[in-house]
């Protein structure tokens, strides 16, 4: 179904009073051309009323209508002549009280009882529709994706501006699925407004927005239509280093590179803000991109990654974006939208001797995600976190004093195994760590072991070990007699045995 637009301007004065300016009046070689006119969309223009006028600038005015369309008219909104001119023609003005909303709604369901319309010709290069050689009169237009459009000023060449949505709109930024190939015309994973992530992960992020060709500001007898020249995007991270190499940057589905001055250009300053510059006009005030069928808007995707950095353990890491046209002019956002959050995780891990509270030190872990070891950095202090992109760091973390903070973590879920005991102590067996112990590297870990309120905190008790007997122990000594004795009692018998055959010998 063709959706409608009403060009209002002044109509209701106009009709209240020939002296005052009408709505859109046009002459036998006059014409209205819609600016900021979306390309592929059928704009038609329905004469309501003829117009006859006087003065320098148009300034008097009197409508008629014709005996065909006389009835035609709403005699709730409209008053009509009793009689006709000389031409068959009938004088129309405003009944007192009436709004132009009470023409609007009127005219929405009764403009096409006034064709045939004249179609307007898309001007591809200036981005206009247009009609010329028309009467003098009050115009209807109609356009078929109903867009809202009004007058810029009362010349016989009348000028009006389609509002197309009313500019540039709907910006968004977003965190992608991760582990995803960035393939900006991949229109999948899309994530949300925040993830976990660790210290040294490469995250990606996507910002997005409508862009038009032409803004339409004002209302009524005071609009104006302004040319888009150019696109600013400004991304301010937080603890998150964006990869300037890895930016890419889609028009209308179509990526587009530095080629030449009417491309795109970006760069990431010393103090890690992102700024991309999208021209948006040629040399000669063309736009450089055109609307599809049916839609004034012009998606815009700008996606790149960046790594978590190290100060994340302590403020977690953001982006927030500001996405502005011609260089001052910010485009409003619902709250939220141009913001992202990147949180990393932490635990406390406790080292005590079984079934006691006695403090262990200096036992040595090692974490495991999907069976591969994590590196840390020791921190000032004692404490551990994840090693970042450029730190090789550590496989064992060593519990100094009993107690260490492990810093920067995933959200995922852990095995924590110790590889070395502290002395006189046993190995413990590994410990699972779910993900849903860990704690935000801003929330606070309560040690409360034993109770509902203790969070964050991994315990892993070692049983003291057990002395073996040895081959110089006292359990020997026992052995040591019984042998001694039977060596002294066999001499003796040996002794015995002798001294009864040289007695024997010796009576022979």
């Amino acid at each position: 179904m063709k959706k409608k637009t009403l060009i209002p301007a002044a109509l209701i004065a106009a009709m209240m009073s020939l002296s005052m300016e009408m709505g859109v009046f046009a002459a036998g070689n006059g014409s209205i051309t819609v600016q900021n006119a979306t390309k592929n969309i059928t704009y038609e223009a329905y004469k309501i009323l003829d117009a006859t006028y006087s003065g320098t600038n148009g300034e008097n005015v009197a409508y008629t209508v014709d005996g065909a369309h006389k009835d035609l008219l709403s005699d709730e909104i409209f008053t009509t002549s009793g009689t006709a001119d000389a031409d068959g023609n009938y004088g129309v003005t405003l009944k007192e009280g009436k709004q132009i909303e009470d023409i609007t709604d009127w005219l929405s369901d009764n403009y096409e009882s006034f064709a045939p319309a004249k179609e307007l010709s898309f001007d591809d290069q200036n981005s206009t529709a247009s009609v010329g050689n028309l009467d003098y009169g009050y115009y209807y237009i109609t356009s078929s994706m109903g867009s809202v459009v009004s007058v810029d000023n009362v010349t016989p060449n009348a000028l009006i501006y389609d509002k197309n949505e009313g500019g540039p709109n709907q910006p968004e930024k977003l965190i992608t699925e991760e582990d995803a190939v960035i393939d900006i015309s991949d229109k999948t994973g899309i994530n949300a407004h925040s993830n976990e992530a660790a210290v040294g992960s490469v995250e990606k992020f996507l910002i997005s927005f409508n862009a038009v060709n032409w803004k339409t500001e004002g209302s009524g007898n005071n609009v104006s239509s302004v040319q888009m020249r150019k696109y600013t995007i400004i991304d301010t991270p937080v603890n998150i280093a964006i990869n300037q190499d890895s930016v890419q940057i889609e028009i209308q589905d179509n990526v587009v590179s530095t080629e030449d001055d009417t491309k795109p250009t970006w760069s990431v300053a010393e103090d890690g803000k992102l700024t991309v510059n999208i021209p948006w006009i040629d040399a000669d005030n063309n736009s450089l991109y055109n609307a599809k069928d049916n839609d004034a808007n012009i998606a815009v995707r700008i996606s790149y990654t960046g790594v978590v950095l190290p100060g994340a353990v302590e403020t977690n890491g953001q982006n927030d974006v500001q996405v502005k046209y011609n260089d001052n002019f910010e485009i409003e956002a619902e709250e939220g939208k141009l913001h992202t959050d990147t949180y990393v995780y932490k635990f406390k891990l406790k080292k005590v001797e079984a079934n006691t509270e006695t403090l262990l030190e200096n036992a040595e872990f090692e974490i495991l995600l999907g069976g591969t070891k994590l590196h840390f950095v020791e921190e000032e202090g004692g404490d551990y976190r994840v090693a970042g992109s450029s730190e090789e760091g550590s496989e064992t973390i060593t519990v100094r004093n009993g107690n260490v903070i492990i810093k920067g973590l995933d959200k995922q879920d852990y095995v924590l195994r110790e590889v070395k005991a502290p002395l006189g102590y046993n190995l413990a067996a590994d410990t699972e760590i779910s993900k849903e112990l860990l704690k935000k590297a801003d929330d606070e870990i309560v040690d409360a072991e034993g109770t509902e309120e203790d969070q964050g905190v991994v315990t892993v008790e070692d049983v003291k070990g057990i002395l073996l007997p040895t081959t110089g122990g006292v359990g020997t000594t026992i052995f040591k007699i019984i042998g001694s004795s039977l060596i002294v009692m066999g001499f003796v018998v040996l002794k015995s045995r002798k001294r009864r055959e040289n007695e024997m010998s010796l009576a022979i």
